[in-house]
């Protein structure tokens, strides 16, 4: 695959990730990012983080790629984006000990990881005709667990102009433990553009890999009833090959959709773990909601805010308004809120959070505006009775390690 039809997928891979902070697309934009050399890797940090210098980038959840720090701190007076240079000194440590967290030794394509984790169909057409151009043959495979933890694989089989008459035979070869259940046999005949999707029958719960090739046979050698032994022996025209990726089973763990009223802004919507507000102390938060998307049978919130001029509103339940909107002409914003767990299933979970707040306060360690401690399951995050303005919450859901 050239480099050019990888960036079709590589830049809009990013594009999404920026949008929807879910685990299958960090988890692509981790594994693709590290797999770029640092020229490329640099470009795709810019375009995410900017060339900001001097003030906040608030980039917190618009670059999600776990181990790379965002920007560098200078002195105080907020944080600018990495030069080319800098970079490049601490790409490569990185990488290093991504690869050896992850044990990322297996060498996947990008448009293997963008089919198994994005599965954007329109994105993959394109890269598909952008490959076509250069007249070359594609088998496009993906695996996933549905939300039962299921486990299915998809292939396609893309053929070049020149590779469209002749028999195409796909062969599935699943690891031990792993089974593709019918209609799939070996040496199966597979149609131009046919998207078959099988079932894989496994007790396996880790990640694992199954490789897909498509084997061209010239039609005009291919034989009107061939056994099964025949057709193993058939010569081939070419062999072309795709790996499937089958994510681990995850736990279930809930997320979150966060509203907050931001002044003269109004109602923001912002994803789990998101940096929700802004870092601009100008733009406190008048008020805050929180949901648990989608609804998760025996687990809801229980939350409050504490208001200036005001004091601490009552708890309310997840999808409920807490603060007071400044309609009265006293300077009323969030000065600090807390978040608990409550339901059947709350032990099983840590909810936790974090707030980002105007000038001086004991929570701050150097005295001056920064992000609170992380506080979780209950503790109030914040101040009282201080007047600082808190401008940013941050708010996510971790299942507990048994």
């Amino acid at each position: 695959m050239s480099s050019r039809c990888d960036q079709v997928l590589v830049g809009d891979l990013f594009n999404k990730v920026e949008k929807d902070y879910s685990h299958d697309r960090r988890t692509a934009a981790s594994r693709i990012f590290y797999s770029l050399d640092e020229g490329s890797a640099y470009n795709s940090y810019l375009k995410s983080v900017g060339r900001k210098s001097g003030e906040d980038l608030d980039i917190g959840a618009r670059f999600p790629i776990k181990g790379i720090p965002i920007g560098i701190d200078i002195g105080g007076s907020g944080y600018r984006a990495y030069t080319e240079t800098e970079f490049s000194q601490v790409f490569n440590k990185w990488k290093r000990e991504y690869s050896e967290e992850n044990n990322t030794t297996d060498d996947l394509s990008v448009k293997d990881y963008y089919a198994t984790y994005v599965r954007d169909p329109s994105s993959i057409s394109a890269w598909v005709e952008c490959t076509k151009q250069g007249g070359a043959s594609e088998v496009i495979s993906y695996g996933f667990r549905d939300a039962s933890g299921f486990v299915l694989i998809k292939v396609d089989w893309e053929p070049s102009i020149e590779s469209a008459e002749d028999v195409a035979l796909l062969t599935i070869s699943p690891p031990q433990g792993v089974e593709i259940s019918v209609p799939y046999k070996k040496n199966m005949i597979i149609s131009q553009g046919e998207g078959i999707t099988f079932t894989v029958r496994t007790s396996l719960e880790t990640g694992f890999s199954i490789p897909v090739n498509v084997r061209l046979i010239d039609r005009d050698k291919f034989p009107r009833n061939p056994s099964a032994s025949k057709l193993d022996s058939l010569p081939a025209k070419g062999n072309y090959t795709s790996i499937v990726v089958i994510p681990e089973r995850l736990p279930l763990v809930p997320t979150l959709d966060v509203t907050v009223n931001l002044r003269g802004l109004g109602d923001q919507k912002y994803l789990d773990n998101e940096f929700a507000g802004t870092r601009d102390v100008t733009l406190p938060l008048d008020g805050l909601r929180i949901d648990l998307n989608p609804k998760f049978p025996g687990l809801g919130l229980r939350y409050f805010a504490h208001v200036s001029a005001f004091g601490d509103t009552k708890s309310v339940s997840d999808g409920n308004f807490v603060g007071k909107l400044s309609v009265d002409g006293q300077p009323r914003w969030m000065e600090g809120f807390s978040v608990e767990l409550v339901g059947a299933l709350a032990g099983e979970y840590d909810v936790k959070y974090t707030g980002f707040l105007g000038k001086g306060g004991p929570q701050v360690p150097d005295g001056g505006e920064g992000e609170t401690s992380i506080c979780s399951n209950g503790q109030f995050c914040g101040t009282r009775g201080e007047y600082r303005p808190m401008t940013t919450v941050r708010i996510w859901i971790d299942k507990k390690l048994p």
